[in-house]
C-alpha cells in the first residue's frame, strides 16, 4: 500500500510505501529544516535536515541516495 502527504510534527511531509505488512520506503520532505526523528519497529534514527530538501529511507531506515 501507499499513503502520501502525511503532515508530521516539526514541519515534515511524509510519504510511506509498504508491502506484505512491512515498510518498504519513506520519503520525508522538510518544510522547516529541523532535526528529524524516525522510529520503526525497534530502530530509531535522528538526522539533520535542510529546509526544502527531500530524504528517502529504505524500510530498514537507511538513507537511499
Amino acid at each position: 500500500g501507499e499513503i502520501k502527504g502525511l503532515c508530521a510534527r516539526g514541519g515534515f511531509i511524509i510519504n510511506l510505501k509498504w508491502s506484505n505488512s512491512k515498510l518498504r520506503e519513506v520519503v520525508i520532505f522538510s518544510t522547516a529544516g529541523k532535526d528529524c526523528l524516525v522510529r520503526y519497529n525497534e530502530k530509531t534514527i535522528n538526522f539533520k535536515t535542510e529546509k526544502g530538501n527531500t530524504y528517502t529511507l529504505s524500510g530498514d531506515l537507511k538513507e537511499i541516495k
